[in-house]
């Protein structure tokens, strides 16, 4: 259009510098620069028609537009699809990582728990032992009434003394 709009141009001012040179009349010379004035008006006319044209938005320019619209809308849904796939990616290690974690802290928690059950078992096992050799130490206990604690009492009973305890019991 822009030649389209050149060609016009220099077609009216050529008509115009045509009328300016041939001036044969004043009367005809006064209709003539009208005629100009109003030529170069038409054609500044239409030049600002054919610039409101170029601006105007056409439905090649329209379509032109949305492609680009779109193509840089799917770019950067590629880019956030691709950085969320990689979240994704991370995250799921991560959950693979903690799982792992988990899965070992149960089987030290079971083994744990194996070895409190087996320890229990023998703390049970050493106290009924505890309490069994208590029991036959106190069996084994007698109690001697009537024996002198001191050493010169107990060498007097080897002299022939009795104890009151001991008295009627026969060796």
């Amino acid at each position: 259009m822009s030649q389209h709009r050149t060609k016009k141009g220099a077609d009216t001012k050529d008509k115009a510098a045509f009328f300016v040179a041939r001036t044969p009349h004043p009367k005809q010379a006064e209709t003539q620069a009208q005629d100009g004035a109003e030529s170069d008006l038409h054609a500044d006319l239409v030049d600002a028609q054919e610039a409101v044209a170029d601006t105007l938005l056409t439905p090649n320019l329209l379509q032109k537009m949305l492609d680009a619209a779109v193509t840089k809308m799917q770019v950067s849904f590629t880019s956030a699809l691709a950085k969320i796939n990689n979240e994704i990616t991370d995250l799921d290690a991560r959950t693979s990582q903690i799982e792992e974690k988990i899965e070992e802290s149960t089987t030290a928690q079971a083994a744990i728990e194996d070895r409190l059950v087996d320890i229990e078992k023998r703390l049970s096992l050493h106290e009924t032992k505890i309490t069994d050799a208590e029991d036959r130490s106190r069996r084994n206990n007698i109690r001697l009434r009537g024996v002198p604690e001191d050493v010169e009492a107990f060498n007097g009973l080897h002299h022939g003394a009795v104890p009151c305890g001991l008295a009627g019991h026969t060796r």
